[in-house]
């Protein structure tokens, strides 16, 4: 359950952050925008279908937009990589604020759900060579999860505290 809190909050404010951040010129979240677009573009690997129709459409800020933040949302977080790519670079997070020491203290804690998740693949009851459950104390899991949904929280403080440093002054 905290992976999945931490999948919907961070796809979240990728969508919310994302569509309030990008297109203000100047800050990391553009930048970072600008950078993966340029890449996509670049004609190093075929440009994506979904990039094209983006591009030609009639709105095409809109939709490329819509493009980016359906590439960093589009799959679970699977580790700390994940988060700061698609969360903390990606929204213009500065790496001193949730440095990635802090994020990659989480893997422990992916890893464990992939196994849990992976534990739970069907297997035939006449395979030989069946793996043997992973057991994990109560508080050991608890610690995982506290551990995961504090870093969690602190991605959405920090995220918040860009938007602010971003807003126009009135």
């Amino acid at each position: 359950m905290t992976s999945s809190g931490i999948d919907a909050s961070m796809q979240r404010i990728i969508w919310d952050a994302g569509r309030y951040l990008i297109p203000i010129g100047g800050t990391a979240a553009r930048a970072q925008y600008e950078a993966e677009l340029k890449q996509a573009l670049s004609g190093k690997d075929k440009v994506d279908e979904d990039l094209k129709r983006a591009i030609i459409g009639a709105e095409p800020a809109e939709h490329l937009l819509v493009y980016y933040l359906r590439m960093k949302t589009k799959a679970s977080f699977q580790g700390s990589g994940d988060l700061k790519k698609r969360v903390r670079n990606a929204l213009g997070v500065p790496n001193s604020t949730v440095p990635d020491a802090t994020l990659e203290s989480l893997d422990p804690f992916f890893k464990a759900r992939n196994n849990i998740a992976h534990s739970m693949d069907y297997e035939r009851p006449d395979e030989s060579g069946r793996r043997a459950r992973v057991h994990r104390s109560v508080d050991d899991v608890t610690s995982m999860c506290n551990n995961a949904l504090g870093i969690a929280a602190d991605l959405l403080h920090a995220v918040s505290d860009v938007i602010v440093a971003n807003r126009p002054v009135r």
